[in-house]
């Protein structure tokens, strides 16, 4: 019976250890100069110190948006592609209008009861 319980604990062991590996091998972004984070590297010199090209996208919160087209990169719900939501005081399409500002939001509801 121990040796069953130990046999389970070893195997259970191994399979977290192989799947942190993993995860470790996807979270690494391959930069070979760790004094020069990727996002500040220009890649000038005679050697480019990593594989991110100076134009690079950088969207941070993987909206397929990036600066300065997607206004809040860091809010997936955020971007040229959404539709205005007119209650929230964001501007969600980021045409920096926010609610009453924006066209999309013109309504003759005046107390916001969905009714004109």
């Amino acid at each position: 019976m121990k040796i069953e319980v130990y046999f389970k604990f070893i195997i259970v062991f191994i399979y977290l250890l192989i799947l942190i590996g993993a995860m470790i091998v996807a979270c690494n972004d391959h930069d070979t100069d760790e004094d020069i984070p990727p996002e500040s590297d220009d890649d000038t010199g005679e050697s480019d110190d990593d594989s991110t090209p100076d134009d690079a996208c950088v969207d941070e919160d993987n909206d397929n948006w990036c600066y300065p087209e997607d206004c809040r990169d860091n809010n997936p719900f955020v971007n040229p592609g959404m539709i205005e939501d007119c209650f929230d005081g964001f501007d969600n399409d980021c045409n920096s209008l926010t609610d009453e500002e924006d066209p999309v939001c013109e309504t003759d509801d005046d107390d916001t009861d969905f009714f004109a």
